[in-house]
């Protein structure tokens, strides 16, 4: 839940911040492209999410003792791909809002409870309604939790998680 909330949060207001201090037409009018800003905002946020992304991983493994039984390698790569997805739809988030009180409380909204209620963190999707169980499958953090448990208590690799990672 922390690695889709705060990639999220931090890339929307990457850009909403720009938006309200009115320094969003300097981009408007440089000879960078919309997909080059963007591409510079989404590396720029996965990168430092990233860097929380291996905070957690080494702090659940070493701090907490919980023990890996899958990939080590497998986890670095399907949680950077988790952090892309979540840093991406940030930056989706942020066309929505223009103030940066906004997009911080939207995309918690928008974040926290699709990701706790429907990821099946707390309540198993199986046991849902059927539009409880479809919405879950838009949910990113539904895959990702799948692809956890897949990797820490069965020890599966690629060949079995690659239907979540291609999520």
């Amino acid at each position: 839940v922390v690695l889709m909330i705060s990639p999220t949060v931090f890339a929307a207001l990457l850009i909403v911040k720009e938006k309200e201090s009115g320094s969003i037409y300097n981009a408007y009018t440089s000879p960078v492209t919309k997909g080059e800003f963007l591409l510079g905002k989404l590396l720029s946020g996965l990168l430092v999410s990233a860097v929380n992304g291996l905070l957690v991983i080494l702090m659940l493994l070493f701090l907490f003792g919980v023990k890996l039984k899958g990939s080590f390698l497998l986890l670095l790569s399907g949680t950077l791909l988790y952090l892309a997805v979540a840093t991406a739809f940030g930056l989706l988030i942020s066309n929505f809002f223009r103030s940066q009180a906004a997009a911080f409380i939207g995309t918690i909204v928008l974040t926290i409870v699709p990701s706790i209620l429907y990821s099946g963190y707390m309540t198993p999707v199986s046991s849902m309604d059927p539009s409880a169980r479809l919405t879950a499958h838009a949910v990113p953090a539904y895959y990702y939790l799948k692809f956890l448990k897949g990797l820490f208590f069965k020890g599966v690799g690629l060949k079995l998680l690659w239907p979540q990672l291609s999520v």
